[in-house]
């Protein structure tokens, strides 16, 4: 997969040379994350929110495109203007504290909790097996060693 970047946005071709665009999501996309959330299969929608409620796609569609906060970024990937695949990550747990953080004692330094992080992925089901998750994986990965973090604002 190679990769261009242009104006704030990354653009990307998939394997079988799709060029996808790959951004932050916003508020602005709660439409077009709902329209590919529910222009899913009824069996892609159950594996995904292991449920039949036409509710579910709403509310996904609202937890990828609400507005930012700590720990947390959503991505979207998108293929001429259309929204084929979303990837969210939100972390959790205390970061690592700083020997500087606190007072040495004569015992061990205290350990954090160790942080995790929770994924989730959605592709359109035209689009299955071009490598739409592997790319936002990827993107999700590197996000902080942009110089960017889930901290940040998104970019509009």
């Amino acid at each position: 997969m190679s990769m261009t970047r242009d104006a704030g946005h990354v653009y990307a071709l998939l394997a079988d040379g799709t060029m996808v665009e790959i951004r932050p999501a916003t508020p602005d996309d709660m439409d077009a994350v709902t329209a590919m959330h529910e222009a899913m299969s009824r069996e892609n929608n159950y594996l995904r929110f292991f449920n039949f409620s036409a509710q579910a796609c709403g509310i996904e569609a609202r937890r990828i495109c609400r507005e930012p906060a700590p720990d947390q970024v959503a991505l979207l990937a998108l293929s001429g203007g259309e929204v084929v695949g979303c990837a969210s990550c939100i972390v959790s747990g205390e970061p690592a504290r700083q020997p500087a953080d606190f007072e040495r004692t004569a015992g061990p330094a205290p350990s954090p909790a160790p942080r995790t992080a929770e994924v989730t992925f959605a592709v359109a089901d035209g689009m299955h097996h071009r490598g739409i998750a592997t790319l936002l994986l990827e993107h999700l990965v590197s996000w902080p060693a942009a110089g960017r973090s889930p901290r940040s604002p998104r970019r509009r």
